[in-house]
């Protein structure tokens, strides 16, 4: 006989002839029941039995002939038992029967291979998630890159229009920059005449416009010859040529850019006057000598120059006469011997 959970099992076969049973990991009690063959002196019959991958050795049960197994693990078991006549003569081959412990449905086969595709499918999840993190921060990193180039372009550039090219590399490469004494340098003065009075009959955005169209046009004539632009302080534009490159700039192309300034004055005096427009006339002066140049700011570099020939400069600017170059006489010594200029008294 065999119970499960202490109820007689329905069996498909007698057990004798039953070579495999099966039951559910929740049947946690079975009960293995046997006899001798003899019927007589059943009271002097003894036994002994094994549950093969459970019991490490066979158990001597005398004459008990019942075996419990609780709580057994999910797996394939054989039970084997013997008896003993009252003889003392064992059985020569054991009954013997195999038990499966079924395993829950979390613990077979399909649920691991089901474990297994979950597991895969998470670390491949992860790995790619990984990668698309990795190639998110790589454009990440890359834009930023491209936008700080852009930013440090667009730094320089700004730097360069505001400095002079040299300058402004020592400046970026050293963080400062040194003052240096030039011996001969050409300083450029020029102002509007009368330039409060014909500023009250123009709107502040006609002003400012007429300012920008004549100083763009200034700008143009210095880069043309290689002067360099210093300043503008309201209607004065300040210029210098022989800084920061002593090479570049002498007082003739100094002279020659004044010469172009004032044409370019006339050109604007014709156009404004056919409008019936208020129109600016200019004085400009010119003078050569030593000079200290250098950056000046914190925030906000300026490459400014200093000295006696700066404001010498500026006097012989203020005295000279509309529309014409007035120049110094250290100006005329350098430049007296070209033929293309006629110098007046």
């Amino acid at each position: 006989a065999l119970d499960v959970r202490d109820e007689q099992a329905p069996l498909d076969l007698p057990p004798h002839m039953l070579n495999d049973l099966k039951i559910s990991h929740r049947d946690n009690m079975i009960t293995f029941e046997f006899a001798n063959m003899e019927y007589s002196s059943r009271g002097q019959h003894e036994f002994q039995y094994q549950l093969i991958g459970f019991d490490p050795e066979p158990i001597l049960a005398g004459r008990n002939n019942t075996a419990v197994y609780t709580n057994l693990d999910p797996g394939t078991y054989t039970f084997q038992v013997q008896g003993r006549n009252r003889d003392g003569v064992w059985s020569r081959v054991p009954a013997t029967m195999q038990l499966t412990v079924l395993p829950p449905w979390w613990r077979t086969w399909w649920a691991y291979s089901l474990y297994f595709v979950l597991l895969a499918g998470s670390v491949l999840g992860y790995v790619f998630w990984q990668r698309w993190q990795r190639m998110r921060l790589e454009r990440t990193v890359e834009l930023r890159t491209r936008e700080l180039s852009r930013e440090k372009r667009r730094s320089e550039e700004l730097l360069r229009n505001i400095l002079p090219g040299g300058v402004a590399n020592e400046l970026r490469s050293a963080g400062r920059t040194e003052a240096k004494q030039y011996d001969r340098v050409s300083i450029l003065f020029s102002d509007f005449q009368g330039f409060t009075g014909i500023s009250e009959q123009l709107s502040p955005a006609e002003l400012v416009d007429e300012l920008n169209v004549c100083f763009k046009a200034f700008d143009r004539i210095m880069e043309k010859h290689g002067v360099e632009k210093i300043k503008t302080i309201g209607d004065a534009y300040m210029a210098a040529g022989g800084v920061p490159d002593p090479e570049k700039g002498g007082p003739l192309a100094v002279v020659r850019a004044a010469l172009d300034m004032q044409e370019i004055m006339q050109e604007r005096k014709a156009e404004r006057t056919a409008q019936g427009r208020p129109h600016f006339e200019m004085r400009v002066g010119i003078h050569t000598g030593p000079v200290v140049a250098g950056v000046v700011g914190l925030k906000k570099f300026q490459y400014d120059i200093w000295g006696d020939t700066v404001n010498i400069a500026s006097r012989i600017e203020s005295s000279g006469a509309v529309g014409r170059v007035n120049i110094s006489a250290s100006t005329h010594a350098e430049i007296s011997e070209n033929p293309d200029l006629v110098f007046e008294a």
